[in-house]
């Protein structure tokens, strides 16, 4: 007979070997029960926390009570002691065996500790570390602990959970609870990480490097109505306090979703602007606390408030501030529409309070042939310019350089000299002496800014009126030509379509050039005005940012006697052909210049400096009707349009000088209108009952596909 071979008995299994000592395994339990209720114990004396009631007595509170994390420590001690209990209990005969039964227990003694540890962490964010979540980003680079026990403890006790689910695995056959139980959790844990992983991209969508990709909204809108201008996004970055912006509007006020909606825009720039609503009719305690620390004359807007406790600006936006107009029913015929303009009034209140409220005192010379400042009704005055500027935040004020008055007031930002220039003679020497030294800081130490716009002024024999000026825009490498430019393609000659230097690293050249090419601009009557390379140079970089249109037919006259028209009609005439190519300038002139000062070699134009950090010192244009009376308010002709962004123009020049990063064009008027969809009433009952069909059929086909599976 043929020997059997035995096989060899099995290694036995952790079960087993946990079956083996499950006395000891008891014992393990209950005493870290014991340690967990000795904390606790600790936990609550040491979180006695004197208080002084309402009546002035002494009371104590147990700060232990208020945190979920005593109760996760008090729901685990009970789960560990009664695990400890329950195997310490005799065994009983059932269906499953002894190594099943303790399968089962460390299924459920690890799923409830599981259950608990990820329950404690779905607290965590609304008691114990309620004000770090609502804080934002800030916030949460105070206090990253925060988020990282939050996320131990939520994660973990799912992980665990997972886990001890798993030991279900090969008994789920034979008992329809537990297959329900590994089924059901693996769904719920699937979902839950779904969950986690849509708000964890929300999440870092204000976190460090991904703010910028992916902290912005898209707009699809055909206007633009929730894009940033490039202006509001360079203000914007520049901010170097944390601003708060609480917004007390009407609820159902379609402009408190405009303001809502551009507030997440400027927080998807910058992570110092954050913002919250409080709605008059829903948080009256908390608006009247507010309106009580800052008063205000209107009861609807949005409050600014700039810096950190305790130094913290405060501005208030008018609700009718945030509206440039705004039109109702007429009679049930047109549609209500209005201008939303509050990216403008918001970015105007940043400005105001990172200045401290310190408006800038622009001066404008008078008296020595300047466009006057107080003419709002003349096309040579500048009463519109100066009504703008000031509700932009500007302090305008005039200044008379003469023998009573021989110095540039100390609390000037800078200096406009507008169309100087008289016909008796040039500037007094003494203006032009106190220009210098302002411009130098001879007087305050403090050099100064100027910003020139000289226009053409003829003598009765056709010669160019000297201003005086031209010595002093030399020294720091500029020319004035006395000339004047006559376009051929324009109805009147004298106009010009002028544009930013594509080859000007100048921020205000860079600022109105688009993806769509270079934004034009009217001028009127203009000279050229170029860098002068033969200047002493020294450390002052002077290059052109403003030009003539390339495809203008554009001619440099020097001969100022002959009408500008006559000189088009003779130049257009085909008898005159050759002179015509002969005067016409082949490149764009130059009619703006800057001029920066800093260290490192002097470069040619168009270069940025090698070294050395360039400060902006002066603006000469060769024109200075654009921003006169005539240059807001034309009403005819070609330059109407073009002539809207000459105050944008302005002001960035105002802001380079003064070296602020707002340079560039304004945001437009956000115009909303309401439509109306006029339908034939059978196409209207169409719409409306033609997806509730479609949604029935597709019910119906998904209900059958179910019944065919199964029947198979």
């Amino acid at each position: 007979m043929a020997n059997v071979q035995e096989r060899p008995a099995a290694a036995p299994s952790t079960f087993d070997r946990l079956l083996a000592q499950r006395r000891n395994f008891a014992y393990a339990l209950i005493g870290l029960a014991g340690i967990g209720v000795v904390l606790l114990v600790v936990l609550l004396v040491r979180s006695r926390i004197p208080v002084t009631g309402p009546d002035g007595r002494e009371e104590t509170i147990i700060g232990a009570l208020r945190s979920p994390v005593f109760y996760w420590a008090l729901a685990c001690s009970v789960t560990l002691l009664a695990m400890g209990i329950l195997n310490l209990a005799p065994r009983t005969s059932g269906a499953l065996s002894p190594v099943e039964q303790m399968r089962m227990h460390l299924l459920f003694l690890g799923g409830a500790l599981g259950f608990f540890t990820a329950l404690l962490g779905f607290l965590l964010p609304f008691i114990e570390y309620s004000s770090v979540f609502a804080g934002g980003a800030q916030a949460w680079r105070k206090d990253p602990w925060a988020l990282i026990w939050t996320g131990l403890a939520l994660f973990g006790g799912l992980i665990l959970m997972f886990v001890s689910v798993q030991l279900a695995s090969g008994m789920e056959r034979s008992s329809v609870g537990l297959r329900r139980l590994l089924y059901g959790y693996n769904t719920v844990l699937t979902s839950l990480l779904l969950l986690a992983v849509l708000v964890l991209v929300n999440v870092i969508a204000y976190v460090g490097p991904f703010q910028r990709a992916l902290g912005h909204t898209f707009d699809w809108t055909s206007k633009g109505l929730y894009t940033l201008s490039d202006r509001s996004k360079a203000t914007l970055s520049s901010l170097k306090q944390p601003v708060k912006v609480v917004v007390l509007m009407r609820q159902g006020n379609p402009v408190t979703h405009d303001v809502e909606t551009l507030l997440e825009n400027c927080r998807g720039i910058t992570p110092e602007l954050t913002w919250e609503e409080m709605s008059p009719d829903r948080n009256p305690r908390a608006v009247k606390e507010l309106l009580e620390k800052y008063p205000v004359p209107d009861p609807y807007g949005v409050f600014v408030l700039y810096g950190t406790e305790p130094k913290v600006e405060s501005d208030f936006i008018k609700e009718s501030d945030l509206m440039s107009s705004r039109q109702g029913m007429n009679m049930g015929q047109e549609p209500e529409k209005y201008s939303f303009d509050g990216e403008n009034a918001l970015m105007r209140s940043l400005i105001l309070l990172s200045e401290q409220k310190s408006r800038p005192v622009i001066y404008f010379t008078q008296g020595n042939g300047e466009m006057n400042l107080d003419d709002r009704t003349g096309e040579r005055g500048l009463g519109v310019l100066r009504e703008r500027l000031e509700k932009a935040n500007y302090e305008v004020k005039k200044l008379n350089l003469g023998p009573e008055n021989k110095e540039v007031p100390k609390d000037a930002s800078l200096v406009v000299i507008a169309a100087p220039g008289l016909p008796v003679g040039e500037m007094p020497a003494e203006m032009v002496r106190a220009l210098r030294d302002y411009m130098g800081g001879t007087a305050t130490g403090k050099k100064g800014k100027l910003l020139v716009l000289m226009d053409i002024k003829t003598r009765p024999d056709g010669g160019m009126i000297r201003t005086g000026l031209e010595g002093l825009l030399e020294e720091y490498s500029v020319r004035v030509g006395n000339n004047r430019l006559v376009s051929l393609r324009m109805p009147e000659p004298t106009d010009l379509l002028v544009q930013p230097n594509p080859d000007s690293t100048n921020p205000i050249a860079k600022a109105f050039i688009t993806s769509e090419g270079a934004l034009p601009f009217g001028f009127s009557d203009a000279r050229t005005v170029e860098p002068h390379a033969g200047g002493p140079g020294g450390p002052f970089q002077a290059e052109s940012i403003a030009q003539t249109v390339p495809d203008m037919i554009v001619v440099v006259d020097s001969d100022l006697k002959e009408r500008p028209r006559v000189l088009a009609e003779r130049l257009r005439q085909r008898d005159n052909r050759a002179e015509l190519v002969k005067r016409v300038s082949q490149v764009p002139v130059s009619v703006g210049v800057a001029v920066t000062e800093g260290g490192g070699p002097r470069m040619p134009p168009g270069h940025p400096a090698v070294s050395g950090e360039l400060k902006p010192r002066l603006l000469v244009f060769g024109d200075a009707n654009w921003i006169s009376n005539e240059g807001w308010v034309a009403n005819e002709g070609l330059l109407r349009d073009l002539r809207r962004d000459n105050f944008d123009l302005f002001t960035s020049c105002l802001n380079w000088l003064r070296e602020r990063p707002d340079i560039g064009r304004q945001a437009d008027p956000k115009v909303h209108e309401e439509y109306t969809l006029t339908v034939d009433p059978d196409v209207a009952g169409r719409i409306k009952f033609l997806p509730l069909g479609l949604m029935l059929l597709a019910v119906l086909a998904l209900a059958g596909g179910v019944w065919v599976v199964r029947r198979r």
